[in-house]
């Protein structure tokens, strides 16, 4: 889990500026090991990133939390995630949208940002550099 929250770190710090060229969108995918499968959308225009969405799926054995829990363990699971993330993110980033709800499978988490509200955590300037680190960090990229 510390691990990925480190690439989730790195993917929001991901940044450029606006620009011009053709839309470009590139999916990275991960699975951690049965405990959680991991999605990065990157989207820009040429090579200059725009923005980003971390897509999380992690199953109910992984979270410690049974399919038939209920609403208010739920609920108070999500409350606690979505706040520690937005805690980890507040002094970075600011704009980042994160957003949780539990399926037949598990909990779905999403975090979603422009590209432009991250610049002062520059660490890749193009899509291409971005690909690159992910791949790096075990994610398959399209």
């Amino acid at each position: 889990m510390k691990k990925l929250l480190g690439v989730i770190c790195a993917g929001l710090l991901l940044a450029g500026c606006s620009g011009g060229g053709d839309p470009v969108k590139k999916t990275c995918t991960m699975d951690m090991n049965g405990l959680m499968d991991a999605e990065m959308v990157l989207e820009g225009k040429g090579d200059v990133l725009e923005k980003v969405a971390i897509n999380m799926s992690m199953p109910y054995e992984s979270i410690g939390i049974k399919k038939d829990a209920s609403d208010e363990q739920k609920e108070t699971l999500k409350k606690q995630l979505e706040e520690s993330l937005a805690e980890q993110y507040a002094d970075d980033v600011s704009g980042v949208d994160i957003t949780s709800d539990f399926d037949d499978k598990g909990l779905n988490v999403t975090i979603s940002a422009e590209a432009s509200m991250m610049e002062k955590a520059v660490n890749a300037s193009s899509i291409e550099e971005a690909v690159k680190d992910l791949e790096g960090e075990g994610f398959t990229c399209k």
